[in-house]
Parts: C-alpha cells; sequence; structure tokens
C-alpha cells in the first residue's frame, strides 16, 4: 500500500472519529481514533522518508487518546455552559469567560498570575488561546475559536449589567460567572478580564482585538463596549478569552 493511501485512509478514520464525537459516541470514535493511529504507525515505520508523515494528525489523534477516559467529563462541562448568540445562526457561545480549571484540563497549563480554579484564565496570548480553541474542537468535534467583533456584540446586547471594574473589583478578577447574566444570558462580557478576539481578514497580523474592558476599567468606560487593540504576543494578567463553537450541520 502506498504512503498517500495510507494517509487518505487515517484521515478518513480521522473524519468518521469527528462526527462520532460530536454526537457524542465516544466508543465507536475511540476505535476510529485507534484505527487511525495504527494506519499512521505503519506509514512511518514503512515509508520513514515520505512526504505523507502526518505530524499534525499524529499529534490530534495522541490528544485525543490521552484524554479518552475524561472526554465525556470535558464534554459535559463545555456543552453546559454554551448557550445560543442572538442573532447569529448555528453559533454557541461560552457563557462566562473560560475559566482556569477547564483551561489546564484542556492544555495541562495554567499561565494566569491571577490563580484560582474558578477565576477567569489570564496572562494568555492570542497564539495560547487559539490553541486552546484547537484543543476544544478535537474534543467537541466541532470548529471551536475566539469570536468576532459582531458577535460579541450581538451577545452583550442592551445596557450594562452589574460588572467587576475598578469601583467593584477590588483591584483583582473574580470568579466567573459570580454575577447575574446579561439579557442574553452572558457574564462578564463586560469587566473582570477582557477578551481576546478573532482580528478581520484585513487587519493587521501582529495584533488582534481586545473586547470588553476589565476589572482595571471604571464602569462609565465599559458603558461605550470598549473595543481596543493589543499585540498578539502580549500576556496581561487583565487580558482572557471566551470561545464560540460553531454547531455543524452532520
Amino acid at each position: 500500500m502506498l504512503a498517500q493511501e495510507l494517509m487518505e485512509m487515517a484521515a478518513a478514520l480521522d473524519r468518521e472519529a469527528g462526527r462520532l464525537i460530536f454526537k457524542r459516541q465516544l466508543v465507536a470514535a475511540a476505535a476510529q481514533i485507534d484505527r487511525a493511529a495504527m494506519l499512521l504507525d505503519q506509514l512511518g515505520r514503512e515509508y520513514p522518508k515520505s512526504r505523507a508523515q502526518p505530524g499534525a494528525l499524529k499529534i490530534k489523534l495522541a490528544y485525543l487518546h490521552l484524554r479518552r477516559n475524561v472526554h465525556a467529563a470535558l464534554q459535559d462541562r463545555v456543552y453546559a455552559q454554551l448557550i445560543p448568540v442572538p442573532g447569529e445562526k448555528n453559533l454557541l457561545m461560552l457563557r462566562t469567560e473560560v475559566p482556569q480549571e477547564l483551561y489546564t484540563r484542556v492544555l495541562n497549563t495554567n499561565p494566569s498570575r491571577n490563580t484560582g480554579g474558578n477565576l477567569p484564565v489570564d496572562s494568555v496570548d492570542w497564539a495560547e488561546a487559539q490553541e486552546f480553541c484547537q484543543r476544544m474542537s478535537w474534543l467537541l468535534g466541532a470548529p471551536v475559536r475566539l469570536p468576532h467583533e459582531g458577535e460579541y456584540r450581538h451577545a452583550v446586547g442592551e445596557g450594562v449589567p452589574d460588572a467587576w471594574t475598578a469601583e467593584s473589583s477590588g483591584g483583582r478578577t473574580r470568579d466567573t460567572g459570580s454575577l447575574p447574566a446579561n439579557t442574553n444570558g452572558f457574564c462578564d462580557l463586560l469587566g473582570n478580564v477582557a477578551e481576546w478576539l478573532l482580528p478581520g481578514a484585513t487587519e493587521a497580523t501582529a495584533e488582534a482585538p481586545v473586547a470588553g474592558g476589565s476589572y482595571l476599567d471604571a464602569l462609565a468606560a465599559l458603558q461605550t463596549v470598549p473595543v481596543g487593540r493589543a499585540e498578539k504576543a502580549v500576556r496581561a494578567r487583565h487580558i482572557g478569552f471566551r470561545v464560540v463553537v460553531e454547531y455543524p450541520l452532520h
């Protein structure tokens, strides 16, 4: 069997595993993952110099294998916190900022300087937020990404709810979801930590939008729903993120 054929078979098994993961049929998905991994091992043994070497796919399969015993619990954890974004078809958003407990379970690390399991992850740069999205997409079998500004504003809706600001926070982040949700069901879109967004296609690649202000900002500053910009490499204790899930039509 040719190297390209082995690669195509492994990729097809991976796609089927993703479909099963989305349907939450995790035992069946694990069998497909194992079969795909065996094909990649065969590819490496028989064609070590082939250009078809599947580095990225091998990393994905190994990650899912290592998460096998906690896969269902992670899905439960995330799905319980996803709600629709008003005006956006087939799009769900995490109702809170990503907490450190979830970030750590997905990536096995925690960059935060204000530490606490239910505090929002902070001091995370844009690339690390992207890595979290990629791993979470593997775990859900659906595309996961940062929100666009328009999606973020749709989630904010009208008015400014209670928020952790310079006046109320005591100079530090607070537990995610500890204040009442806004009228759309989302917590802390304003205040607590500012949130990384996806830049537009024509925006400078070294920067990304940061939305919502943080615990360092006065309540009056949040009235305008601030969206600033930051270098993607910035690590700041007042910047975190939340994610959206594109609900695929399998």
